[in-house]
């Protein structure tokens, strides 16, 4: 009786949606999509770009052309870089561009089971869960959290723990200085603007070594993530990996 109160319920709701969202592509706005395709055709799915090799095995920046070799590239090289790796699961063009900003600046939550899938697949691929003791989510400012109502790093990194079983750490790492967009900033600027941004609550010393999955939204030259990397070093953290669902 409880399950088909709850699927009737879920009906509803989706029914609710639907008067929303039709069902129909948010994106083409042509093709037929529903709630449980996320609103998006299998055409506009297709055109998502999926990040595979090759790629610099430090930051994973995509590289077109036929390298077929391990290679950091030379932004890397010339770079202080603080985690170990990073990787994202698709490119920061077309419709996830689109997707991105619909869920971050209008509160599109409809549209994340889509992303998180994408992110998971791409994680359950390459990532053992055996090797990480926690996942920790880039903070957001109180400011900006409240304006926004959510962090998607967090909520991305709890449908990242659901799948990998990796716990999730929200309390260690917090943001301590509000900071402007970093839409308009060259790379030099962009690590400008969060230095010292970051700060880690850690009285017990239990991030001391400790190997970390550090989660955010979109990668562009790595400074957010790259300065959060390196107060977790500070505190004494082993290994860090970045995952980014996207890659500007």
């Amino acid at each position: 009786m409880f399950r088909i109160k709850l699927n009737w319920l879920k009906s509803l709701l989706e029914d609710l949606v639907g008067l929303i969202y039709p069902n129909i592509c948010q994106f083409c706005e042509k093709e037929i999509a529903t709630t449980k395709e996320g609103y998006v055709c299998k055409r506009c799915k297709n055109n998502i770009k999926h990040i595979e090799p090759p790629f610099c095995e430090r930051c994973g920046k995509p590289f077109s052309g036929s390298i077929t070799v391990r290679f950091i590239c030379a932004d890397c090289k010339i770079s202080k870089i603080y985690f170990d790796h990073a990787r994202s699961a698709v490119e920061y063009e077309g419709i996830i561009k689109k997707a991105v900003h619909l869920y971050k600046y209008r509160s599109a939550l409809w549209i994340e089971p889509m992303l998180a899938d994408i992110l998971i697949t791409t994680v359950q691929k390459d990532l053992n869960p055996d090797e990480w003791d926690s996942i920790i989510p880039v903070p957001l400012h109180f400011v900006k959290y409240y304006e926004r109502g959510f962090n998607q790093a967090e909520r991305l990194s709890n449908f990242i723990s659901k799948a990998t079983k990796i716990p999730v750490n929200k309390k260690v790492l917090k943001r301590i200085k509000y900071t402007e967009t970093q839409t308009t900033r060259d790379r030099t600027k962009r690590s400008e603007n969060v230095k010292n941004a970051f700060a880690v609550k850690d009285k017990i010393g239990w991030l001391k070594g400790k190997k970390i999955i550090l989660i955010d939204d979109v990668m562009t030259t790595g400074s957010t993530v790259n300065e959060c990397s390196r107060m977790l070093r500070r505190a004494g953290v082993a290994k860090i990996d970045v995952w980014t669902f996207a890659r500007g």
